[in-house]
């Protein structure tokens, strides 16, 4: 019985702390369609862990870390969880290879949803917006 209940507070436990994580992305990524994430490494205890939001966001490339308190019977001592994301926005895909310096227009386009997390650069991500501009270099079929 002590097993059991044992393995069912760690359960509790590291779900709670997921559905913190959950609500701490939720509360960051909110410009993105959607979101992905895996947890790469977070605090081992066995006492409370509570992420504390109110500290500036941190992203470094695809890597969320999230600061955490971690509390146990004697002190307190903080910390990061790791957390590996990949962020999805609609954005404009090339239907045909279109040359430098080539008048755009809307039709030159199709919107479709991409995990942006790498990408370096300003996406466009409604059509009208390239109407009345040019572009600056090659690009190809299925390109951004």
């Amino acid at each position: 019985m002590k097993m059991f209940l044992l393995i069912l507070s760690l359960f509790v436990d590291n779900n709670s702390l997921d559905k913190q994580i959950k609500d701490y992305l939720d509360k960051y990524l909110v410009g993105y369609l959607k979101y992905e994430y895996e947890i790469l490494s977070s605090p081992k205890s066995k006492y409370n862990i509570e992420l504390l939001s109110e500290k500036e966001f941190s992203m470094r490339k695809n890597i969320v870390y999230i600061p955490v308190k971690i509390g146990d019977l004697k002190n307190e001592s903080k910390s990061f969880i790791s957390v590996k994301v990949k962020l999805y926005k609609s954005v404009l895909i090339a239907l045909q290879s279109i040359k430098a310096k080539t008048d755009l227009t809307e039709s030159m386009f199709e919107t479709r949803t991409f995990d942006i997390t790498t990408l370096k650069g300003i996406l466009v991500e409604k059509a009208e917006l390239v109407t009345n501009m040019r572009s600056k270099s090659h690009i190809s079929t299925g390109r951004f």
